[in-house]
C-alpha cells in the first residue's frame, strides 16, 4: 500500500513537503477524501489521506485545532493542505496542533488538482493489490498461432506530470491479470474510476507502439491525432497509453447492431491505415468481438491482442478482427498443432498438393484464393493475373482432385481449415 513517505518522495509528483508527523512517514494510504466543509469530518475513515485547500477552515483558528484532533481520533493518514489559493503556507494553529499530536500535514503544490494527486494514489493502491496476488511482472502477452513469437508486451508504471495526464494504463493492467477473479462490484468500480462506460456495447482494438522512445512518443502523439477522427457515428472512444501499446474502446449504444458495429468499425479502421500508410507507417490493429457484460472486458482486451499478434505474425498491416480468426485460434491453441495440420493435409490437401510438387503447378495457391475471393472466378482470376480459361481449367482440376463441387458448406470449411493449417506450417 502507499504510505505518506512514498506520497511524498516516490509517487512522481513534485514539491510536495512533510511538515509534521514525520515518525508516522510510513503511514499506509488506503483510500482518499477531501475536506470542504466540516460536516464531512464524520464520513471520514481509518488510514484515509484527507485533501483540502483550507477554504472551510481558513477564518477560524479554532476550526483548525479541532479538524486535526478530529481525524487524528479517527486514525485518518494525514491531510494535505494545497498552498497559494487561501494560504501562502499552511496555517500555524494547523502545524501547531499537528505537531502536538504527531499527526502528519503535507504541503500540496499549487499546480496539482486533487484529481490528479487522488489518481495517483489509487493506481498505487491498484498496483500493490496486483502485487499481493502474485503478479509482480506487469506484462501481457498472447501467442497469435502455433508460430508466434514469445515476444512480452509490457505495461509499466505510468509516469505522472503536473497536469495529471498520465494515461490509463493500469486500467490495461488490472483488466489483463483480472481471469476471473475480479467481482462484478470491483470491475464496476475500476471503470467509475476511470471513467469507462460499462452499460454500453463496446469493441477493444489493440496496436503495438515501436521499441525506440522516440519513435514510439512520435506514433502515440499521431494515433491520438488520428484515432478521435475514425469513430463510427453514435460511438465515443476510450483511449489507453501504456508503454508499447496503443489500447482503445469503441463505445456504442447497449442495444446497438453488433454485427453493424464490427462493420463500421472494420471500415474505420481500413481509414486509419491508409492515413498511417501516408506517413510511411504500416501497423497492425487487432480487433475484439462486441461485448456488454462488465464481466467480459478482460475479455475483450484478450482478444484484440491475439489477433494484433496474429496479424504481425502474418505480416499484415490493418485490421484484423478476433472473431474471423477464430479458425486460426482455433489451430494454435491444439495440443499438437502439428499433428492436426498433418491429419488435415493427408485427409484433404494430399491430392492437391502432391499434383501441385509432380507438376510444378499452383493449384493449392489458386484455390486459397478462390475460397478467399469468395468462391468468384473472376475475382480470382483478376488477384492472380490469369486469364478466365486458365482459371476454368485450374478450377475443374481442383474439383476433381479434391472430389467436390464446393456445394456442401461443412466441407468447404473444412478445405478452408486445412489451408489455414497448410499455411501456419
Amino acid at each position: 500500500m502507499p504510505t505518506i513517505s512514498w506520497l511524498v518522495k516516490e509517487s512522481g509528483l513534485s514539491s510536495l513537503r512533510l511538515l509534521t508527523g514525520l515518525a508516522h512517514e510510513n503511514q499506509i494510504i488506503r483510500s482518499v477524501n477531501v475536506l470542504d466543509n466540516p460536516d464531512v469530518l464524520k464520513w471520514f475513515k481509518k488510514d484515509e489521506f484527507v485533501l483540502t485547500t483550507g477554504y472551510v477552515f481558513k477564518d477560524s483558528p479554532e476550526l483548525q485545532r479541532s479538524i486535526i484532533r478530529d481525524m487524528k481520533e479517527i486514525g485518518c493518514a494525514g491531510l494535505g493542505v494545497k498552498i497559494r489559493r487561501f494560504f501562502r503556507t499552511v496555517p500555524v494553529p494547523l502545524l501547531e496542533e499537528a505537531s502536538r499530536l504527531d499527526f502528519p500535514i503535507v504541503e500540496l503544490p499549487f499546480f496539482y488538482g486533487f484529481s490528479a494527486i487522488s489518481q495517483c494514489i489509487f493506481e498505487e493502491i491498484y498496483r500493490e493489490k496486483l502485487r499481493g496476488e502474485g503478479e509482480d511482472e506487469i506484462e501481457l502477452s498472447e501467442k497469435g498461432n502455433a508460430k508466434a513469437s514469445e515476444e512480452t508486451l509490457v505495461i509499466p508504471a505510468p509516469s505522472v506530470s503536473p497536469s495529471g495526464g498520465h494515461g490509463r494504463a493500469y486500467f490495461l493492467e488490472t483488466l489483463f491479470h483480472s481471469r476471473g477473479r475480479r467481482g462484478l462490484n470491483e470491475l464496476k468500480s475500476l471503470c467509475a474510476f476511470y471513467g469507462f462506460d460499462y452499460r454500453k456495447a463496446w469493441i477493444c482494438l489493440a496496436m503495438p507502439l515501436p521499441e525506440k522512445t522516440e519513435e514510439r512518443q512520435k506514433l502515440r502523439q499521431l494515433l491520438h491525432e488520428e484515432i478521435p477522427h475514425h469513430v463510427p457515428e453514435g460511438a465515443s472512444l476510450f483511449l489507453c497509453d501504456s508503454d508499447n501499446l496503443c489500447v482503445f474502446f469503441l463505445l456504442f449504444p447497449p442495444e446497438c447492431h453488433r454485427l453493424k458495429a464490427m462493420h463500421e468499425v472494420k471500415a474505420e479502421m481500413h481509414a486509419l491505415t491508409k492515413e498511417l500508410q501516408n506517413h510511411g507507417l504500416s501497423l497492425p490493429i487487432g480487433l475484439s468481438g462486441c461485448h456488454r457484460r462488465v464481466e467480459d472486458l478482460s475479455e475483450s482486451l484478450k482478444e484484440s491482442l491475439r489477433a494484433m499478434n496474429l496479424a504481425r505474425e502474418l505480416g499484415q498491416a490493418g485490421p484484423v478482427d478476433y472473431l474471423t480468426q477464430l479458425p486460426r485460434h482455433f489451430l494454435s491453441s491444439q495440443p499438437e498443432p502439428s499433428h492436426l495440420a498433418l491429419v488435415l493435409r493427408m485427409n484433404v490437401l494430399k491430392p492437391l498438393l502432391d499434383y501441385d510438387a509432380a507438376n510444378g503447378a499452383e493449384l493449392t495457391e489458386t484455390l486459397a484464393a478462390y475460397l478467399h475471393h469468395n468462391y468468384n472466378a473472376a475475382a480470382t482470376a483478376k488477384a492472380l493475373y490469369l486469364h478466365r480459361n486458365t482459371m476454368t481449367n485450374r478450377l475443374e482440376k481442383i474439383r476433381e482432385l479434391l472430389d467436390t463441387d464446393f456445394s456442401d458448406a461443412d466441407e468447404n470449411f473444412l478445405i478452408y481449415l486445412c489451408l489455414l493449417a497448410h499455411e501456419q506450417e
